[in-house]
């Protein structure tokens, strides 16, 4: 019996009478959609577009030199000889169970302080570059309700990826500031479902993104995977069990690759917007508002504004400096 497919992860708002909505997360409560709905969806629209990807292969969005990927592994030999050697984890030293986590919450932590070793290592052999937008990226344990629902209730990342201090106070962090998603999970389809709905946030959060990535980790396997979301659905690295020399050493190939990339424009950014400004045919143009919004995860993610031609900056003035710096790529959060 052929089985009816669900709706798509999609909310929209349109115009009324009474005036339009100016963002997105301002929809009625009729919209928002229980976790376990929208995870089914999710799983619905990426069916059939799952893709296993190299990631890192050359011309790839996360190729790093090989050079630089051999030193940083040469580096790390120490932190994977003693990573399933037992004691306590600490960032300096991160340690996992060599048979695995019984239960999810206590892998938070140790995963994280070691996606952060493996980063500060980097750090010290990837060229310096004012353009490179992740960089300078930290990863964080969070398990706490991001600021914006997005039409999906009690989102809440088991660890983040983000450019800013860690907020202490609860759902301060905003979706527009998480450059990348970590999910710890025993299995893998829940794994993947429920990265999917972080990734849409995240899409929804900056609409200069093309793509989101997120970082899942079976806490009883060992095994993380690198997702890349994006309209045409998922593309995601293999099973990297990084327990053995060559997931290890993938692992860390992926990680040095986020953080190795170039530019915006190699991040999947719009280079034509900045925030709220627009530049269209030499010209700049402000956003006045929305006038329609469709917010998925695969498919087209169709909005409607309305702009208004600006004087603020000409386009001499974007294309003969980095504008970028004189506006933000994403608003300074409250707690910086």
């Amino acid at each position: 019996m052929a089985v009816a497919p669900m709706s798509s992860a999609v909310t929209t708002y349109r115009p009324s009478s009474s005036g339009i909505s100016p963002t997105p997360s301002m929809l009625g409560s009729q919209d928002f959609r229980l976790q376990s709905e929208m995870k089914a969806i999710i799983e619905n629209e990426i069916t059939g577009a799952t893709y296993y990807v190299d990631l890192t292969a050359e011309d790839s969005i996360l190729f790093a030199e090989p050079g630089t990927v051999r030193a940083v592994n040469r580096d790390l030999k120490t932190t994977f000889k003693r990573l399933t050697s037992g004691g306590e984890s600490s960032p300096t030293k991160p340690r996992l169970p060599k048979q695995g986590f019984s239960v999810e919450p206590p892998s938070y932590e140790p995963f994280v302080q070691l996606l952060n070793k493996i980063a500060n290592t980097a750090r010290r052999r990837i060229p310096p570059s004012s353009l490179a937008p992740l960089r300078q990226l930290r990863f964080h344990s969070f398990a706490r309700e991001v600021k914006e629902t997005y039409g999906s209730k009690n989102l809440k990342p088991d660890g983040v990826g983000i450019l800013c201090p860690l907020p202490t106070n609860t759902r301060e962090l905003s979706w527009e500031h998480i450059e990348v998603a970590i999910e710890s999970k025993g299995r893998v389809r829940e794994m993947v479902r429920q990265s999917g709905t972080y990734a849409r946030c995240c899409l929804i959060g900056n609409r200069r993104r093309f793509f989101s990535l997120v970082i899942g980790f079976n806490f009883s396997t060992l095994e993380a995977y690198v997702f890349l979301f994006h309209q045409s659905g998922l593309s995601s690295s293999r099973p990297l069990d990084v327990t053995t020399q060559q997931g290890f050493e993938s692992l860390v190939s992926h990680i040095v690759g986020i953080l190795s990339i170039k530019d915006e424009a190699a991040y999947g950014l719009d280079p034509t917007r900045f925030q709220n400004m627009f530049r269209i045919n030499n010209r700049l143009y402000e956003l006045v508002r929305h006038l329609y919004v469709r917010e998925s995860l695969r498919g087209r993610a169709t909005i409607v504004y309305r702009l208004q031609v600006t004087s603020k900056y000409t386009c001499g003035f974007w294309c003969r400096t980095s504008l970028m710096h004189r506006i933000p790529r994403r608003q300074t959060p409250p707690w910086a």
